[in-house]
């Protein structure tokens, strides 16, 4: 007896499987958001920050692109727990 499968299965795993390949590249990626001022030195100050955080940020203005960069609108040194909030 032959069985037969659905004619969309494969392309279906093959999506499924797309899909899974990039929320793992996302969840290991991240992103540098420098600081708005340079240190005394001229040098920019960055935090190296995760996609998911980076998302978050975004969304409630604490990063903003400026040209090229990434950069904070908070402090980001300050303890963890609850943000201050950006606005």
């Amino acid at each position: 007896m032959i069985v037969r499968r659905p004619r969309h299965l494969i392309p279906a795993l093959a999506l499924l499987a797309a899909a899974l390949a990039l929320m793992i590249f996302a969840a290991t990626r991240s992103h540098r958001v420098f600081e708005p001022e340079a240190d005394e030195f001229g040098m920019q100050i960055f935090t190296r920050v995760s996609e998911r955080r980076l998302v978050e940020d975004a969304t409630f203005s604490g990063t903003v692109r400026l040209g090229e960069r990434l950069v904070t609108t908070y402090d980001r040194s300050a303890p963890p727990g609850r943000a201050a909030c950006p606005t």
